[in-house]
Formats: C-alpha cells, sequence, structure tokens
C-alpha cells in the first residue's frame, strides 16, 4: 500500500486506519476494504470529519477505484457510523447496518444514511466468501464478518488493536459479550481486525485473554466486595489504584457491567447506591 495507515492484512483485505475522534489511546478507527476484482465492500468508516471521508477517498483510489457495493457498519458508535451517509452518497453504495442498532443510530448521528437490513447482503464482493455474523455485548446489534477462507474476523469493537474493549450498560451488557467472545473462539480465526488499532495475529489466543481479563476484573470486583458495601466508584478506585482520574472514571463504567451481571445473578445487591455480596 503506497499509504502507511494502509496494511494488506491478506489477499483480498485490507487494513486502513482512518482518522477521527474517538477514546484514547487511539485517534481513529479501523476500516476495512474486502476486495475481489473490480468488487469491493468497505467496513466501518470514522467519525463523520472530512479527514475521514478524504482519507476513504483515498484510500479507494490507491486500490484501483473498485466498484464499492456496499458499506457494512459493525455497530452504531458515531466514530463507527459518522461518515456512513457521505461514503455511501461518494461510492454510490447502500449502508448496512443490524436492525437492533440502526435505531439508536438515527437518534445520534446529524447525517444519516438510509440503513439497510444485512440480511439482504450477497455472499460477498466478487468470489470473496464474507459470512455477517450476530456479535452482541458491546452493543446490542453489533455485527462482525468471518471470511472462512482467510481465517480473518472483523471483530468491529469487540476487540481493539491494544487493551480490552469497554461494555458499558445499558446498551452494553457483559455476559452476552462473553458469550460473543466464546462464539468467536470457535470459528478459530487466525487473524483479527479490531475496531481501533493494528490488526492482531494469534486470534484464539486474544479472545482468550479477553475472556480471562474480563474474569480477573470479576474476582477483584468481588474480593471489593467482600471487604464491606461499596459505591460503584469506591470499587473502582480499588481496581484502579494508582491510576490516572480518567482512567478510573473509564474504569468505573467497564465495571458497572460487572456489577449489573452479578446483580442479575443474584449474588450481589444494590442499595441506595452500595453494592454487597448476597451471603
Amino acid at each position: 500500500m503506497a499509504d502507511a495507515r494502509m496494511m494488506v492484512m491478506t489477499d483480498g483485505v485490507i487494513w486502513q486506519e482512518v482518522p477521527g475522534r474517538t477514546l484514547p489511546p487511539y485517534a481513529g478507527t479501523a476500516c476495512y476494504w474486502l476486495v475481489d476484482g473490480g468488487h469491493a465492500w468497505l467496513v466501518d468508516t470514522g467519525d463523520g470529519q472530512p479527514a475521514a471521508l478524504e482519507a476513504l477517498r483515498a484510500a479507494w483510489e490507491d486500490l484501483g477505484m473498485p466498484e464499492v457495493e456496499a458499506i457494512v457498519v459493525t455497530h452504531w458508535h458515531t466514530d463507527h457510523t459518522g461518515t456512513a451517509a457521505a461514503a455511501g452518497r461518494l461510492f454510490g453504495a447502500p449502508v448496512f447496518l443490524s436492525v437492533a442498532d440502526a435505531e439508536t443510530a438515527l437518534h445520534h448521528l446529524d447525517d444519516a444514511p438510509p440503513f439497510h437490513d444485512p440480511a439482504e447482503l450477497p455472499a460477498g464482493p466478487g468470489a470473496l466468501r464474507v459470512e455477517v455474523l450476530e456479535a452482541p455485548g458491546h452493543t446490542a446489534g453489533q455485527l462482525n464478518l468471518w471470511l472462512p477462507e482467510k481465517q480473518v474476523l472483523l471483530a468491529g469493537d469487540n476487540v481493539l488493536g491494544r487493551g480490552t474493549s469497554v461494555v458499558v450498560p445499558p446498551d452494553g451488557h457483559l455476559r452476552t459479550y462473553q458469550a460473543t467472545l466464546r462464539r468467536l473462539m470457535a470459528l478459530n480465526p487466525a487473524r483479527i481486525g479490531p475496531g481501533h488499532g493494528p490488526p492482531l495475529d494469534d486470534g484464539i489466543g486474544v479472545l482468550r485473554y479477553y475472556l480471562d481479563h474480563r474474569q480477573e476484573r470479576e474476582n477483584q470486583v468481588l474480593a471489593r466486595l467482600a471487604q464491606g458495601p461499596c459505591t460503584a466508584q469506591e470499587v473502582a478506585q480499588a481496581v484502579y489504584a494508582g491510576e490516572a482520574p480518567e482512567t478510573v472514571a473509564l474504569g468505573r463504567l467497564m465495571l458497572m457491567a460487572h456489577l449489573e451481571a452479578l446483580v442479575e445473578e443474584g449474588r450481589v445487591a444494590e442499595d441506595h447506591g452500595a453494592y454487597h455480596v448476597i451471603a
């Protein structure tokens, strides 16, 4: 690739970092071009700023200006959907987003395309076979894309290039997310294209780490609650002791997903903002 922000993951699958506003430590969104001959799909689009659209245009030209048959958005978050309408107009392509996420996207986008049901997608661009998977948890309707002949998984924000993904209730749901990770492991992916950051090798190892990390966090939550009733903020301060305030604040959101799951399962109770283990 001529651009340092583009990388060939495997034949027909190109990673692109599109600049834009998102959560640190990232300064952009990972988008993907699926290309076979003169046919292409674009997966995710960036945050809607002019720089994002220009980056997509440049990549398309670098790829030989294939016919973009579909734009598939993995989930509704605006750092993935923000450029979808403009990209749809530029490339003359329909935009696909899960039914579960489409309504939420419409509430958050100033420039929203007509969203199409992913069930209407063909099998892939050209002869490149793509399976569109329901992969909820990070959002209620997140999609992942699986290329079985390439053993490549495009994981949206279920996986990040560095660190781990954040699951924030009520749209995010931890136990659903963990079940999704286990289903993705069963695919035995060789490489993973994350929602942010560079592609990852050892797909099984990455997904196993994500599951182990969530269990470790849950153990830390339960250890703090075993000391006595406390608020979510106090749990976060214990789990992220010594970290910067912004890390504690973001961590608190993630820990709320653990607390919510434990309450749902009847292992923890909440009373006026304080959580305690049920004996």
